[in-house]
């Protein structure tokens, strides 16, 4: 049998309350060890505390044994992780309210969409989705329901993570008993009475109307090469949609047609934003030049010209890659992941490069750099809460710790307080409510080791993750 070591290294920077005297009232679950009638991370601080003690050790605290076999164990963190969380009404554990705050996560390699809990920051498994390849996601809350565009396939998920229905993204083979070709979903915006999806489809050049209500295809329009990116104007007349090509496609929303494009001058990278008031478009480009060069634009929708460039790429730069923008609610903030190579200490004759990931914090009136956020070794993408005070960024720390991760950083105090592992290739993050960001932590990990000394790939299960606490 293996043998399992559960370490918890906590040292909390918030003031956590004195151990409440245990009572026994069955209105609270027995993981709520401060009764307050959430089962939240101050009773984690509280379980963590008193965790490896068995009934014959100082400190042993009974609440804590939740199997009641006389020891604090791995059975007992198994059972607080499933009750973790706000309670859940009308009797039904598996279907979350629908005021809860979660962050989704689409793991392409993975295939699976990670459910996390927005306020604690703990992954909940008992949500996690299993997908083919999926890509983009878009949250309903007319609908209720997670869109998500995969590589071959479209679904519309409910909110206890069952799947709806599922819409084929495929042509058919190329020959006779051949297989069906995918056709790349990627990125997906709503119409905004949300009865409609607009799914990019990178390999074949072409957006896929969704009807969400029939829970059909309906239309197939033709864009600019390998379209990744696209916005919507809140009245839902017009949809951009941004190529690799040097061109911005721009649909007519009501009829779902083609209607017109924009020229770049440069190549561009496949995302684009639209501003609340619909007057400007955002994206990047990668420009032509003898130096490396590339900008963020402000494009004037009306006249179809570029107004205002910002230049990424600093002096020191061996490469500048822009990966994802984001705008704020109101419009006053862009941001942008940026990922750079910059030149490292050289070692005698050997020349090195070290890796940069940032999060730039744009001021779109003049689209200049507010604030440059250090985001690990390389930034994907990303999204922000609706209450603009956190953003959650796709990446990896270094070359040297190329893990995937999701990075959170706190817009507030500009800094990352945490990251989420566990994935293969995290391409998109959806984010179905606002919160406040937790005070940082200093906990740097749960980790599960065997009697080999080695990570057991058991712990994949339900180890969970808050902040800084590594998911295996």
């Amino acid at each position: 049998m293996v043998t399992y070591l559960l370490i918890f290294i906590v040292e909390a920077l918030i003031s956590v309350s004195p151990t409440p005297t245990w009572a026994q009232d069955t209105d609270f679950s027995p993981a709520d060890f401060d009764q307050n009638g959430v089962v939240e991370f101050a009773d984690f601080i509280i379980f963590a505390r008193g965790y490896g003690k068995s009934l014959l050790d100082e400190g042993f605290d009974p609440r804590l044994d939740l199997n009641q076999n006389n020891e604090v164990d791995f059975a007992d963190f198994i059972i607080f992780a499933r009750t973790f969380g706000p309670p859940v009404g009308n009797g039904d554990s598996a279907t979350p309210p629908t005021d809860a705050k979660f962050v989704y996560i689409a793991d392409l390699l993975g295939g699976k969409i990670e459910v996390m809990d927005a306020v604690s920051n703990l992954i909940d498994p008992d949500l996690m989705i299993e997908l083919s390849q999926p890509r983009g996601m878009a949250y309903s809350s007319i609908n209720e329901r997670l869109y998500v565009a995969g590589v071959d396939s479209f679904y519309a998920l409910t909110l206890s993570s069952e799947k709806e229905y599922r819409i084929p993204l495929l042509d058919p083979p190329a020959e006779p008993g051949g297989f069906s070709i995918p056709r790349g979903g990627f990125r997906l915006a709503l119409s905004p009475d949300h009865k409609f999806a607009f799914v990019t489809e990178e390999f074949v050049s072409q957006v896929e109307v969704i009807d969400l209500v029939n829970a059909k295809s309906v239309k197939q329009i033709p864009v600019g090469f390998a379209p990744l990116g696209i916005d919507i104007s809140s009245d839902g007349s017009r949809v951009y949609v941004s190529t690799k090509d040097r061109t911005i496609t721009i649909l007519d929303g009501i009829s779902q047609t083609w209607l017109d494009s924009i020229s770049i001058d440069g190549i561009g990278i496949g995302r684009v934003v639209i501003s609340p008031d619909g007057s400007k478009i955002y994206t990047a480009m990668e420009m032509q030049t003898s130096t490396p060069s590339f900008p963020i634009v402000s494009i004037d929708v009306e006249s179809k010209s570029v107004t205002q460039m910002l230049e990424v790429v600093n002096s020191d730069d061996l490469s500048t890659q822009v990966s994802d923008l984001f705008l704020s609610s109101d419009g006053t903030k862009l941001y942008a992941a940026i990922s750079r190579v910059v030149p490292a200490a050289q070692a005698g004759n050997i020349f090195t490069a070290d890796l940069v990931g940032s999060l730039l914090v744009v001021d779109t009136e003049l689209l200049t750099v507010s604030t440059e956020i250090r985001v690990g070794g390389q930034a994907g993408n990303f999204s922000i809460s609706p209450d603009g005070k956190t953003a959650y960024v796709a990446g990896f720390e270094s070359l040297q710790n190329p893990e995937f991760q999701i990075f959170i950083v706190d817009l507030e105090t500009e800094t990352v307080v945490g990251s989420i592992f566990g994935f293969g290739l995290p391409v998109d993050v959806e984010i179905r409510a606002g919160k406040a960001v937790i005070s940082e932590l200093r906990v740097p990990e749960i980790v599960l080791f065997d009697k080999t000394g080695l990570i057991s790939e058991k712990s994949c299960t339900y180890t969970w993750i808050a902040l800084n606490f590594a998911h295996y």
